[in-house]
């Protein structure tokens, strides 16, 4: 009795949690509200544009509208909605963000303010630009200059640093914040003071208690290295580039006798874990980072030693491969598989095309090709292989995507010559079935959007494959998408 009580609270406790989770949904007139994972009704829906909840309220529009025929967009007002539906805020902004420590950036014409969640205005609408707030400060712009305010809206950092279209608004990372004067950068900490002078012609963002940063950088190369929080160089200013931290570890170039830029990389006291030997590298993650030479790829590990040796084909196209889950993409002759961290070939090169792990299962392809008699790409057939390997789900679709939520979509070419798309789950059994003309999006919170080109229209399924824009038509008591 004591185990049926504590399955049922468990139960309870699970279908609540979930109960109250608002997801936003469409109905048959492109109005928009919000349901729970259990398909019931939370907001009626009535807008034009939602977002998502964010401390307890969604920015909502009403009037927003777009011709299909015409091509026109007709803009509609912002406001912001509590979890009852209740129109806390009125509708009455140009556009509006989400809430972030309390507050929200919301604009009247062509101008930017803040407000709380109560409603108020904590500044005026003045700014041209504005950030969210992080760590009690946002960084707002007024004709090109930026600065800081506080959770009051009292510009608290004053609006004396150049602002510039070109780089991301200024914010906090590790409590510090760059800054730009007379075209060099620096950094202030929280309460304003300039920690680092603005000396520099370039400086990345705090990572792991270090900011890497280049003096001279313009029409030559510049010299690069790394200061910590009260601005002391702690890795001397004396490499071409220098780039974030990751796991302990700097990425950092020279140039050789032949000019070329060759990489490696530093601990947080400078020490060269490796010789500044590979053409290119990536960072650190799991432990191992992968390095190039020429157009061979390995893997080192914390030490520097190249524990998996640099025999893999590197392709400038792809991006350079890190560990994940324990394994890492190789390519041999044109062909790909994954190694683990031993080196160990657990799955050999043999698939054209492969992506990464998702809940246990990697896409994989046999075929895909680039014709030279057609001019056309060759897609091959794809299917899934888990973690040992093998292949689960043969390759034998046209396309796929990665599994979300237990479920993949894949597609096939019917009868008629047609690519139709479905849903299958880890054995490879059809759950959707293939009838959708495209899949714009796997599942997420138990929901999918997919496209109907026979309508016309952009759907939302579940995962029994029933559409949700009409409000009223509930779950079916005999489905179990969700077990």
């Amino acid at each position: 009795m004591k185990k049926l009580f504590l399955f049922s609270l468990l139960c309870f406790l699970f279908i609540s949690s979930n109960a109250q989770r608002y997801l936003p949904y469409i109905n048959d007139q492109g109005k928009y509200g919000f349901r729970d994972s259990l398909f019931n009704v939370l907001i009626k829906p009535e807008f034009n544009v939602v977002g998502e909840f964010h401390e307890g309220l969604a920015r909502v529009n009403i009037g927003t509208t777009f011709n299909r025929e015409t091509f026109v967009t007709t803009f509609g007002k912002y406001g912001y909605i509590d979890q009852k539906g209740n129109k806390i805020i009125p509708i009455k902004y140009d556009y509006a963000t989400d809430f972030s420590e309390g507050f929200a950036s919301v604009k009247q014409e062509t101008k930017w303010g803040f407000i709380d969640k109560s409603g108020k205005e904590i500044t005026a609408f003045v700014y041209d630009t504005v950030g969210d707030f992080s760590n009690g400060r946002a960084c707002v712009v007024r004709d090109d200059l930026y600065g800081f305010i506080d959770i009051t809206g009292k510009e608290i950092i004053p609006l004396i640093y150049e602002y510039d279209s070109f780089y991301m608004l200024s914010h906090f990372k590790e409590g510090f914040a760059h800054t730009k004067k007379n075209g060099l950068f620096g950094f202030i900490d929280i309460a304003g003071n300039e920690v680092v002078p603005a000396k520099y012609s370039f400086t990345g963002d705090f990572n792991e208690g270090l900011a890497a940063v280049n003096a001279g950088w313009g029409t030559k190369w510049g010299k690069s290295g790394y200061v910590n929080y009260v601005g002391k160089e702690v890795i001397p200013l004396k490499y071409i580039s220098s780039e974030g931290f990751s796991e302990g570890f700097g990425a950092v170039a020279v140039k050789n006798e032949r000019n070329d830029l060759k990489w490696g990389f530093v601990d947080k006291a400078g020490k060269e874990i490796t010789p500044l030997i590979y053409d290119t590298i990536g960072f650190f993650n799991e432990g191992m980072a992968c390095v190039v030479k020429g157009l061979k790829y390995g893997f080192i590990n914390k030490t520097g030693k190249e524990v998996i040796a640099l025999k893999y084909d590197y392709d400038k196209m792809n991006m350079l491969s890190y560990f994940n889950n324990g394994l890492a993409q190789v390519k041999s002759k044109g062909l790909f598989g994954f190694v683990d961290k031993s080196g160990k070939e657990v799955v050999r090169p043999k698939y054209t095309y492969i992506e990464d792990f998702y809940e246990g299962m990697a896409m994989v392809n046999i075929g895909f090709n680039y014709s030279r008699k057609t001019s056309k790409y060759i897609d091959g057939k794809n299917g899934y292989i888990n973690h040992f390997g093998e292949e689960v789900i043969p390759p034998k679709y046209s396309n796929a995507q990665f599994f979300s939520e237990g479920l993949a979509a894949v597609s096939i070419v019917d009868a008629n010559g047609e690519e139709k798309w479905g849903f299958i789950d880890k054995t490879g059994k059809v759950m959707i079935p293939f009838r959708y003309d495209n899949v714009l999006s796997g599942f997420v919170n138990g929901r999918a959007k997919v496209y109907m080109n026979s309508v016309n229209n952009v759907q939302f399924i579940y995962k029994n494959g029933n559409t949700f824009f009409d409000e009223d038509s509930e779950k079916d008591d005999d489905d179990d998408d969700d077990d």
